[in-house]
Formats: C-alpha cells, sequence, structure tokens
C-alpha cells in the first residue's frame, strides 16, 4: 500500500513525523518507508535499442516537468549513446550476451554500476533483458518497468501485436515494479487509448516507404486494403465539417479531429498535440510533436514543408486563444539547424500583438535545447457570416 499526504504546517518535520511513525509502526511490527517527496529522486535508467521510452523521460526531466536526478544510464548496447550523452549523462554498455556465464558476467558488471550510482529507484525503459531474480530480489520494490500493454493483459514481448491478433481496439502502457515473475509486479499506473483507423493508416505509410516484403504479399496487402476502401465506400458520406483553420476551431465540434496536422482521425497528420497555455491578448500555446519516416526531407531530417504546416496550426491555435479567431494571411519561417526524425520536438506559438482585424504572431521549434526553426505569422479575424458563406460554398461543390 502506498499514501501520499501533506503533513501539517505546525512546524512538524520529516525527522519528528517518521520517528511517531516509527514508535506505531514497530507495535503493529510494520515493514514501512516514509520519502520525502521534495526530495529530488536519484533515478537509473536502462535500455536496449528503442528510445522513445528513454527520450521522453530525458526531455522531460530537461525541461523541468521530471524532477530527477539521473546518474547514468545503462545499456546492452551502444545504439543510444549520443542521444544521453547530448543531455551530459554518463552512459555505460554492458553487453549481455547469450549463454548463462556469459549473461552472468553482463548483470554482474549491471549491478555494479548500479550500486556505484547508488539510485532510489531503477527505470526499465524499454531494457529488452529479463531482471534475473537475485537483482530483483537484490532492488526489490526499486526496480520499475514500463510496459507497453496494459497489465495483466499480453505479458512478455510483443504484446501489440498480441493485442492485435486477439482483435483488441485498445492500446496501453503499464508501469509496475519488477518482481521475479515476468510483468506481474505490482502496478503503479497505467492508461489506454483507443486504436483509430487513422492510426493503421499512419502505420500501414510508414511500413509502404521501408518495407522489404515480397511482391507478392504487396500484391495480396493491396488487395486487402482495397477491400476495405470498398467496404467504406458502400456506406453513407457525411463529408468534412469545418475547413483547414485550426483558428476556426469551436466554429465545428469535430473540426481539430479532422485536421491535416492536428487530427486523429487523419491519416495524414502525425499528429500535433497543442495545448493552450495562456488565452486573451497574449494568448500562448505549446505543441508537441515526433515526426516519423514519412515526413523525411534531408537524410534523417524532417521536410521543411512539414515543418511550415505545423507551425500554421500551432500560431492558428494561439491566434483562436486570443479571441479573434481568423485565418491565415502570410506566415514566415526561418530554418535555424536540421530538425531530426523520430525525436520530440517541441513548438511555441504566442500572440505578439492585435491591432484590429490583424493578429500577429510568433513561434519557435526546438529539439531539447536546440533551435531548429522560428516563425512569424499574419492573421485575419473573419466574420461569422464569412466563414458559413466558405461552408457554403464548399458544400456546393459536393
Amino acid at each position: 500500500m502506498r499514501w501520499v499526504f501533506d503533513h501539517p504546517a505546525d512546524g512538524t518535520t520529516v525527522e519528528s513525523l517518521r520517528e511517531d511513525l516509527g514508535r506505531v509502526a514497530e507495535e503493529l511490527q510494520m515493514e514501512w518507508r516514509l520519502v520525502d517527496a521534495a526530495r529530488v529522486p536519484r533515478v537509473v535508467m536502462l535500455v536496449s535499442k528503442f528510445d522513445h521510452c528513454l527520450a521522453y523521460l530525458l526531455h522531460r526531466r530537461k525541461v523541468g516537468d521530471l524532477p530527477i536526478d539521473v546518474p547514468c544510464v545503462i545499456s546492452n548496447h551502444e545504439a543510444l549513446r549520443d542521444l544521453v550523452e547530448w543531455y551530459g549523462i554518463p552512459y555505460h554498455h554492458v553487453p549481455v550476451p547469450p549463454g548463462p556465464e556469459a549473461k552472468q558476467a553482463g548483470f554482474d558488471r549491471t549491478a555494479t554500476l548500479i550500486e556505484e550510482a547508488a539510485p532510489d529507484t531503477i527505470v526499465l525503459a524499454r531494457y529488452m533483458q529479463i531482471f534475473p531474480p537475485w537483482l530483483c530480489t537484490r532492488y526489490r520494490n526499486r526496480v520499475i518497468n514500463i510496459h507497453h500493454s496494459f497489465l495483466p493483459s499480453f505479458k512478455g514481448a510483443r504484446p501489440y501485436f498480441q493485442a492485435h491478433a486477439r482483435g483488441v481496439k485498445l492500446i496501453g502502457a503499464t508501469a509496475h515494479y519488477v518482481t521475479a515473475d515476468l510483468d506481474e509486479g505490482p502496478i503503479i499506473e497505467q492508461d489506454v487509448a483507443r486504436v483509430e483507423l487513422a492510426d493503421e493508416v499512419r502505420a500501414m505509410i510508414r511500413e509502404i516507404i521501408s518495407t522489404d516484403a515480397s511482391i507478392e504479399e504487396i500484391r495480396r496487402v493491396r488487395d486487402q486494403v482495397r477491400a476495405g476502401v470498398n467496404a467504406l465506400v458502400a456506406n453513407r458520406h457525411a463529408g468534412a465539417d469545418g475547413v483547414n483553420e485550426a483558428a476556426l476551431a469551436e466554429r465545428r465540434k469535430n473540426f481539430l479531429a479532422r485536421s491535416p496536422v492536428l487530427g486523429t482521425i487523419n491519416p495524414i497528420a502525425v499528429p500535433l498535440v497543442v495545448n493552450v497555455l495562456q488565452e486573451g491578448a497574449r494568448a500562448t500555446v505549446e505543441g508537441r510533436i515526433t515526426f516519423t519516416e514519412p515526413y523525411e526531407g534531408a537524410p534523417g531530417c524532417v521536410h521543411g514543408g512539414f515543418i511550415a504546416s505545423a507551425f500554421d496550426e500551432v500560431l492558428g491555435v494561439a491566434q483562436s486563444a486570443s479571441g479573434q479567431p481568423g485565418m491565415t494571411a502570410n506566415l514566415t519561417v526561418d530554418y535555424r539547424s536540421p530538425t531530426p526524425l523520430l525525436r520530440e520536438l517541441v513548438f511555441r506559438g504566442w500572440c505578439e500583438k492585435v491591432e484590429g482585424r490583424k493578429i500577429f504572431t510568433r513561434g519557435t521549434l526546438h529539439h531539447g535545447d536546440t533551435l531548429c526553426a522560428e516563425s512569424t505569422g499574419l492573421f485575419i479575424s473573419m466574420r461569422p457570416e464569412l466563414f458559413e458563406r466558405l461552408l457554403a460554398l464548399r458544400d456546393a461543390h459536393k
């Protein structure tokens, strides 16, 4: 059992509280631990080749959203050294080859590095090795695994493939303590998200541009896709509601879901997630996005055209949050450094000033501390009757 509480503001200290609880715990023969939440915990992270969990945690720490100290990252591969050392964190490569003696030697070295780092918690951020029972016992209730499934279902390797084979329409993630029983430790936190058709199409697009499947296999998949399209065509078409302007989102409740940049049901969207931090004349927003291979321009970099479209959307949301939503009149993007694929990027946008119907905005794009691009945008607020007229013109051509 775990309790989180605020101690009373009557002069009580953590030390005095620990003494008081200790007397009660001794009387009841309790096993207990009191941790001061104000103390920054030390966290050692273990990872293999997949970087998304690690990159997310390190970025959250870098920007101050995750107050932890990371003394080192340990990996059984060299693949992520550059990423970790970019954040100024020591990286230890400890191979864990097959074979009982070699594997034992690898875990012995791993345990030594963990002891030297003296962490409060060890996080397995897609570490693709099974912790041996003796390590689980040594660090009981201190090792956290990030499992990409909604436990207790679909344990072990390739859980999403297991879920897909069973026809599951929800994907999940579970943080749990590691025990000697694979993926059966006490659950700390979970979340799920529904699998939409657009998610499957996005996955298919990623595979199309990189697959080594045979011609026969590609043709078989083509026929399956064609059958799916025919099934959708056979149903009534309601048509799209709204136009491609984030500024006018409040006019159509499902507009954002259809956006080619933000839209969760639009398969050409990445999608970009934008949060409004402040409304009014100085409206401020923040967007987070990870561009995948279909959005590549220069090798390993995001195509500039997609960066521009994302700026248009981010600044559009910012000017909409000013209270005078409108449409893009001018957008300028200055590219400062290559923007990497497969890394979380942060867009920030804000309103600089409003002059009548003109709304002036600015924005930045960062990867970590690196400024990748800057943008300025001019928007013209739109009268409601003009918006309705555009809708009527569009619908007349269906």
